[in-house]
């Protein structure tokens, strides 16, 4: 007589194959979302470095003050400054009159809509970044004390994300001009303490 050859799982691997997928989706999930959260993160935090990056080169390069603001209405044809959040979004432009504000007429070279729901963006002073013809960064254009310091925060806030680094990016920007992604909590607790805690930067 012939041996019949098993085709099909029987029930109790199918259970032991569920409950093994189960562990491993409650272990990588969490991890996963993680992941996103990060690579967001870190995409926010490199879109306003390459911002003062181009701001600095241009300015350079035109030899002209050359800035960084918040903007409410970043897209618009003549977009105004505002203070209080980089959330809304950035613009840069030749500040040709060097007053720290975006005048009618002021050339814009690049603009940032608004971040994604649940990012915060503080920083100290006016929401103003503005770079000298030498490249190096103003400290009070047209009377306004500029920024130096920037934080980024999501719903996981200034807390530790793969291992000992912050979930939140901060931003520095040195007297010369350079920019500086950090993820240290120290660093980032001491911006956000200057820039004074707003949203999901606490």
């Amino acid at each position: 007589m012939k041996k019949r050859t098993q085709l099909a799982f029987t029930l109790m691997e199918l259970m032991v194959v569920l409950a093994i997928a189960g562990v491993l989706l409650t272990i990588a999930i969490p991890n996963i979302r993680d992941f996103l959260k990060n690579n967001k993160m870190t995409g926010v935090a490199n879109d306003m470095l390459t911002a003062l990056t181009i701001a600095r080169s241009e300015s350079i390069k035109l030899q002209q003050a050359v800035a960084v603001c918040a903007s409410t209405n970043p897209k618009d044809p003549n977009p105004t400054c505002t203070v209080g959040t980089f959330s809304p979004g950035w613009v840069v432009w030749v500040d040709a009159n060097n007053n720290g504000l975006h005048d009618n007429g002021e050339r814009v070279i690049m603009a940032r809509e608004a971040l994604d729901t649940g990012i915060s963006a503080v920083a100290n002073n006016s929401y103003l970044v503005s770079y000298a013809p030498s490249g190096f960064a103003q400290t009070n254009p047209g009377g306004r004390n500029t920024t130096t310091q920037i934080a980024m925060c999501d719903d996981r806030h200034n807390a530790a994300s793969a291992g000992a680094q912050s979930a939140a990016r901060g931003l520095t920007i040195s007297p010369t001009g350079r920019g500086r992604v950090t993820r240290d909590i120290t660093e980032i607790t001491n911006i956000i303490t200057v820039a004074g805690p707003s949203g999901n930067c606490t």
